[in-house]
């Protein structure tokens, strides 16, 4: 029997798709509201969907690093690539502006592409597989190390430690001189990876919290209102931190 797809994500995904649309056709006020959590949205689902057995064991955090390699890193490189040995064509043909590279150029954009410090004009909406490949990595290695440390405080500590990642990711952002100069250029755009942690546990908490706590809420609230309540909830914090935060704003 083949797996089962969450259908109201797939229709929370498809309606995100079509706010970020919205959201860059400069249309306001329309617009600079649906910036404010468009992009939130789709970290806290990834948060959703990530699997809590993905950190109980070494086995386990091998393959979901292989997992996210094999579904983010690898498209990411290839598209890339793809992309920059037509660059030069793009510019013969107009669509793009700018000088033509040379060979030893081609190289070097290689190697920034395959440690995802560069990536090509034409895919700059790639700068959410990135972050997002580097946010799930980050969170599979430390949530692992954490369960081993402090086994079943682990929970409280990703909350800790997405709160202190979500003030370095504001300082960041807003090149605050508290911070040395290396981290303001903000390699791999880590201020985005940072500030992203936060949806990101966010949504896998709060879903977590949900799931486990669904009868409870079912006897409070009208069950086929349950995921009104839910999402509403949801709604209101990504617009809180996203206003606060630059989280839907930061640099790309």
């Amino acid at each position: 029997m083949g797996k089962v797809r969450n259908k109201r994500l797939d229709i929370i995904k498809a309606l995100g798709i079509l706010l970020v649309i919205l959201g860059h056709t400069g249309i306001e006020p329309a617009s600079s509201f649906v910036n404010l959590f468009h992009v939130g949205v789709f970290f806290a689902i990834s948060g959703i969907l990530f699997k809590e057995n993905y950190t109980d064991s070494f086995s386990n955090l091998l393959d979901c690093i292989l997992k996210k390699i094999k579904t983010l890193y690898i498209p990411f490189v290839l598209y890339n690539i793809v992309f920059l040995f037509f660059r030069n064509s793009f510019i013969l043909l107009g669509i793009l502006e700018g000088t033509m590279l040379t060979y030893r150029e081609i190289l070097v954009q290689i190697s920034k592409i395959l440690t995802m410090t560069a990536g090509e004009q034409l895919l700059g909406p790639c700068w959410f597989i990135r972050a997002l490949f580097l946010l799930e990595i980050s969170f599979s290695v430390i949530d692992f190390i954490s369960k081993l440390i402090f086994k079943k405080y682990s929970r409280q500590i990703r909350v800790i430690i997405s709160i202190i990642l979500l003030i370095f990711g504001y300082l960041i952002n807003v090149k605050s001189p508290l911070l040395p100069s290396w981290l303001l250029s903000n390699p791999l755009n880590v201020g985005t990876v940072f500030s992203s942690w936060s949806i990101f546990v966010f949504g896998h908490e709060l879903y977590y919290c949900y799931k486990n706590n669904f009868e409870v809420l079912k006897d409070k609230i009208n069950y086929k209102y349950s995921d009104f309540f839910f999402a509403g909830i949801c709604f209101f914090l990504l617009i809180i931190l996203n206003c606060r935060y630059y989280i839907s704003r930061c640099k790309h």
